[in-house]
């Protein structure tokens, strides 16, 4: 028997709740992974600024 003599499978509905609760979660990774990208952006610009104070980024015997 062949599969296309088969009705397609169909995936339930979501209800109002489910997408409200999709959405809160989209939201909430978007949030972590911007906040992420930003403190990460931020430590990095510390940790220049740290081995510049202690010439870290100088080339040796300059």
């Amino acid at each position: 028997m062949s599969d296309s003599s088969m009705p397609p499978e169909r995936t339930p509905e979501r209800t109002p709740e489910q997408q409200a609760q999709r959405q809160r979660l989209q939201r909430i990774y978007l949030t972590l992974i911007l906040s992420s990208l930003a403190v990460g952006g931020v430590l990095a610009f510390i940790l220049v600024l740290v081995l510049r104070h202690f010439g870290l980024t100088q080339s040796p015997g300059s």
